[in-house]
């Protein structure tokens, strides 16, 4: 009878040992895998943030041209924007379509869309009207 107890705790003990191998192994392979994955996500993560700012600072730049140069700055209303695309003319670099509100010279409020052309430094350089 003494016999089968210590055979019964051999067969546990290499159990427990061949699970307990199988947990560390997975949770080296899981941690790996995270660590990987966290890193493609932070790096993503940092493009989508560059873009965005991007797309922020030629909007800004649109809006300041925009009031230097409407009749009435203080009645523009944005209404929709447009991506930020290259600009396939020679001499541009980007370009953005945007569409708002603003008082014309005779006051009347008046819906424009307008393509921005840009330089490297998204500043605006020339306006052309789209609608």
């Amino acid at each position: 009878m003494a016999a089968g107890k210590i055979s019964a705790l051999k067969s546990l003990l290499i159990i427990g040992s061949a699970l307990l191998f199988f947990l560390i192994l997975i949770s080296i392979s899981n941690g790996n895998c995270h660590d990987n994955t966290t890193d493609d996500y932070k790096l993503r993560k940092a493009k989508e943030d560059e873009k965005q700012n991007v797309i922020e600072l030629a909007k800004g730049n649109i809006t300041q041209y925009l009031m230097d140069n409407l009749h009435d700055n203080l009645s523009y209303q944005p209404v929709e924007w447009g991506g930020l695309v290259p600009a396939k003319l020679k001499g541009y670099s980007y370009g953005m379509i945007h569409t708002y509100r603003a008082k014309n010279a005779f006051g009347a409020l008046r819906l424009q869309e307008d393509l921005f052309l840009m330089d490297n430094d998204y500043k605006v350089i020339r306006v052309h009207k789209v609608r």
